[in-house]
């Protein structure tokens, strides 16, 4: 059984897309871990740090919705107070919407959103789909706050899956070579000589240049 065992563990280390998808669970139970650390820490905060902190807007004002010219849903939301208070509310950060009920703890809607537009106290967000803008309207009190970055992870991700995935390529062949036993090949060309200029008739005097994978 123990035999068995090290076989396998071996057929796994040496495959490299074995390794890449270990590399990405492992990467998938980092990102789970980060998330909800910042989910706890966020909700131990309490509101009014968020706020000072500019992470956070509440209570907020519910604007108009429509379609923006990239074709997504959007809203327009609107801080009514704290406005003294610089923020951190930005173009392409993430944000999640929040009510807080009357024990003062906080219920997060279960979706993210973008922000599309910020302007002072005005913010325009894309919404995920029309349910979501349906949750927001039949809440009578809202809040938002900056939410975890997913890019960095996302980034990630998408270069492990693209990795794995590749076949018959360039991409493929140097995965393989990193992180495999496939040894590493060198290219070598046939000397190219570019005549010199001073005479169409040159075969090869010392000024002209020769050229080669090596030089």
């Amino acid at each position: 059984m123990q035999e068995k065992r090290n076989i396998k563990n071996a057929l796994m280390t040496d495959s490299p897309i074995l390794s890449l998808q270990r590399q990405y669970e492992l990467l998938q139970m980092e990102y789970e871990y980060e998330k909800e650390q910042f989910r706890q820490q966020t909700e131990l905060m309490g509101i009014g740090r968020k706020v000072k902190r500019g992470m956070c807007w509440y209570p907020l004002h519910l604007g108009r919705s429509y379609y923006s010219a990239l074709n997504q849903l959007v809203v327009e939301v609107e801080r009514t107070e704290d406005r003294e208070i610089e923020h951190l509310f930005e173009y392409g950060r993430p944000v999640c919407f929040f009510t807080q009920d009357t024990f003062g703890k906080l219920h997060y809607l279960s979706f993210t959103a973008t922000v599309s537009y910020v302007e002072e106290d005005r913010m325009v967000v894309v919404l995920p789909n029309a349910d979501a803008l349906l949750a927001l309207q039949a809440q009578e009190v809202l809040g938002v706050q900056l939410y975890f970055d997913e890019t960095s992870y996302r980034l990630m991700f998408e270069a492990l899956k693209g990795v794995i995935s590749a076949r018959n390529n360039r991409l493929a062949e140097l995965r393989d070579i990193f992180h495999g036993r496939q040894p590493v090949s060198s290219f070598s060309f046939q000397p190219v000589r570019f005549p010199c200029q001073q005479s169409a008739s040159c075969q090869g005097c010392s000024d002209c240049t020769w050229s080669s994978g090596y030089r």
